[in-house]
């Protein structure tokens, strides 16, 4: 199974007078938000920024990829920049990454950018590679 995170989104509120989430029409790229009562069986890919809080069994494919201190995936993670303060069970392969203290991952990171607090758990290699390469092998 595949879920389409881009199929229904849900913005933000412009102002604290508007409350109601505003919903964005299929192909416009935008934020797409996995919360923490929410897991997910299958791939998730979604043309904007992807925040999981949830748990998600499946490989993830975002332009930004934020895995949320409570977050789970189990599966790799695709992105252009990807944010990980949870835990991932799998490869990582962006552009940019940034790793928080709280993160676990049980998978290599392959990176041109990447940036590791002190106090994170990775079990993997960590090799760097040229724009060229990810940009040619791009499944974001």
């Amino acid at each position: 199974m595949v879920v389409f995170a881009d199929d229904i989104m849900f913005l933000k509120p412009n102002s604290k007078a508007e409350s109601k989430p505003v919903y964005v029409a299929s192909g416009v790229p935008s934020a797409s938000r996995i919360s923490r009562d929410l897991n997910v069986f299958g791939d998730l890919r979604g043309a904007g920024e992807v925040r999981i809080d949830g748990e998600i069994c499946g490989d993830v494919f975002g332009r930004s990829v934020t895995v949320g201190e409570r977050g789970v995936v189990k599966g790799s993670v695709f992105a252009e920049e990807a944010h990980i303060a949870g835990s991932v069970e799998g490869r990582i392969e962006a552009v940019s990454v940034t790793v928080a203290k709280s993160a676990v991952i049980g998978g290599s990171i392959t990176h041109n950018e990447l940036e590791i607090e002190t106090g994170a758990h990775i079990e993997g290699r960590r090799p760097w590679r040229p724009l060229s390469y990810l940009e040619g092998n791009r499944q974001w």
